[in-house]
């Protein structure tokens, strides 16, 4: 009995405080692009919140060409309001203090989830003082609502092919909810055993 509820105790768990995928176009990266400040991926939100998102850092086949190796802190993950001319400033993270490297798959967290707006076209973004490789889908747009981007401050350029990544959400309160209902009744199912 002890292991049933053990077991449904680890599962609620891992459901509450998991994260979702809201946008999934992860792939092994084809290649890598030599990428530095302001650049990062333009995408259309398709959840309420931003948490997150994963990259591929550091190509694994040039790992002394310092255009593509790690990246080195410190770093912040930017999200920007995409859908006007000019960029808005949503939210900024540090994902990297001075000296902290980064590379392989990384999961890049905002310190807090960031409200979206479903169907509103947004960019994430590094701002680093280092220059890195980031994985790239393929050669061409393989995502068609957004591409790999660069944005100066005052000029977003998107490019015609995307970078190998996923934005994350976290689980909606209703998931939570069900979950915790869920849970107590198993509880009740094995108590009353």
């Amino acid at each position: 009995m002890k292991k049933k509820f053990l077991f449904f105790l680890c599962m609620f768990f891992s459901i509450v405080f998991s994260y979702a995928v809201e946008i999934d176009h992860l792939g092994t990266p084809i290649f890598y692009d030599n990428v530095g400040n302001g650049w990062g991926q333009t995408f259309v939100a398709q959840d309420t919140v931003f948490s997150g998102v994963k990259v591929y850092i550091r190509d694994p086949t040039r790992p002394d060409m310092v255009s593509v190796n790690e990246l080195v802190g410190p770093a912040s993950l930017l999200l920007y309001d995409a859908s006007l001319s000019t960029l808005s400033l949503v939210a900024s993270s540090q994902i990297a203090g001075s000296g902290v490297s980064l590379q392989g798959l990384c999961t890049l967290m905002m310190d807090a989830p960031v409200a979206t707006i479903i169907g509103r076209k947004y960019m994430f973004a590094f701002s680093t003082a280092d220059l890195f490789g980031i994985g790239l889908r393929a050669d061409y747009s393989t995502y068609s609502q957004g591409g790999e981007a660069y944005w100066n401050g005052t000029t977003l350029t998107e490019s015609a092919r995307d970078l190998s990544f996923a934005v994350l959400s976290i689980p909606e309160p209703s998931m939570i909810f069900l979950s915790i209902i869920g849970l107590f009744f198993m509880i009740c199912r094995v108590v009353s055993k």
